[in-house]
Formats: C-alpha cells, structure tokens, sequence
C-alpha cells in the first residue's frame, strides 16, 4: 500500500527540525565523514552518532553539500506503482546523489535500475548483503547539450541492508548503496 502522507524530507520545516537536530559540529562530522561511508551500517554508525534518523541525514549531507562522488544512495520498498497503482516490486522510493553529475528516478522498480532483485528480496530484516549489477543510470550533459541527461549502463557494487520501517506503515524497506566502479 503506498503511503497517503506526503513526503516531508524536502519540506522546509523537515530540513528546518534536521539543523535544529544538530550542533554545528555534527553538521561538520557529517560532512566529513559522509562521502567516505562504504555501505548501509556506516551510515546507520554515522546517523546514531549525529542522533538523526537515516533520512534526515540524508537531507543534512544534501543541504551542506556533501559530496558523494560515484555513489547513489537509494530507499527502495515493496510497492506498487505510485501512477497506476498496479506492478508491486521493489520500488526506490528515494535517491540521493550528486545531482551536478547524475538523475535517478524515483518510482523505478529496482529491477530497472540493477537488473534482478532476487538477491535483494529474500533478505533477512537487519542482514546485509553485496552484489555487483550494471546500473542504470542518467548521466547530466554539459550545458547546453541536448538532450540534458544520457542514460547509460555502467558497472556498480551495490550494498543493502533490510531496515524495519517506522511503526506508522509497519512494511521493512531497504538501504542501498550503489557505488559505482570505475568507467
């Protein structure tokens, strides 16, 4: 079941609630130690110790500008299409990348994006797991080139854990890391 509450990760009070969250030390940590983070317990680690949750991290590294260069950081759930309310899979339901250089839709079944999901799927709540997929990925053109973003299929190490979700809609999601290897 999708979830009615909008999303408020981007919403100016969310990001507003995030910096009050933090001393300007821990925005500091975290822009330190974010690019360096190599997989979904490193950032579990890195939100534990600023006190934030996974996503307000997220929204932390973004606003302070956080570099994250070859790595996309998804949240992918079990859903159906958001649009046709038909197809349950694996969905990423967020991204979080360095948009100077990339697009990832939101939406996309994971399929899509890494090819088989069958490594992910079967996944045990709290376990994490590795596994290397081409990506599918959009890749931003120098201005003014037509068409702005080229998708391309490049090679990726991919990191995942399986999260228990807030009480509210109770289904597990996943945290995945997709670093991408060298062209």
């Amino acid at each position: 079941m999708l979830d009615p509450k909008p999303n408020l990760i981007g919403h100016p009070g969310f990001v507003f609630a995030a910096e009050l969250l933090t001393t300007s030390a821990g925005r500091n940590h975290i822009k330190a130690i974010f690019p360096l983070l190599a997989d979904p317990a490193d950032l579990l680690r890195l939100a534990s110790d600023v006190g934030l949750s996974p996503h307000a991290l997220f929204r932390v590294a973004a606003e302070h500008k956080s570099r994250m260069p070859d790595k996309i950081w998804l949240r992918v759930k079990h859903l159906k299409n958001a649009f046709t309310h038909a197809e349950p899979r694996l969905r990423i339901v967020s991204a979080h990348y360095d948009s100077n250089r990339f697009f990832v839709a939101t939406n996309q079944s994971l399929a899509r994006f890494a090819g088989d999901d069958g490594w992910l799927a079967s996944l045990p709540l709290g376990a994490s797991v590795q596994h290397r997929a081409e990506i599918a990925v959009k890749f931003r053109q120098p201005a003014p080139a037509t068409p702005q973003f080229v998708s391309k299929s490049v090679p990726a190490k991919l990191s995942a854990m399986r999260l228990h979700s807030s009480i509210r809609d109770n289904a597990a999601y996943f945290l995945v890391l997709a670093e991408l290897s060298n062209r």
